[in-house]
């Protein structure tokens, strides 16, 4: 559902970085040491996604929190709005 919108891509691009931080303890470097292009850029593409200094980890900017909050709530105001259509019709 609402798989083409602009907040479904938003929420796997969290998904991703989620990952990287749970699974890779932040690494964005697969296990040749080489950087995962997917991630690096995603991290590009945000203004809430930095790497530290040595490159080679993911950096949460200051406001990245309340993006995820404000996209997850975009998504859901999506479903719900289908529902209620659904429902109605």
């Amino acid at each position: 559902m609402h798989l083409s919108s602009v907040a479904w891509k938003e929420l796997v691009q969290i998904q991703k970085i989620r990952n990287v931080c749970a699974h890779q303890d932040g690494s964005i470097l697969d296990k040749n040491g080489k950087e995962i292009e997917a991630i690096k850029s995603d991290i590009n593409s945000s203004k809430y996604l930095s790497t530290m200094s040595n490159g080679a980890e993911v950096f949460l900017e200051e406001g990245y929190l309340f993006y995820v909050h404000e996209v997850f709530t975009k998504y859901l105001q999506l479903v719900g709005n289908s529902i209620e259509a659904a429902e109605s019709a």
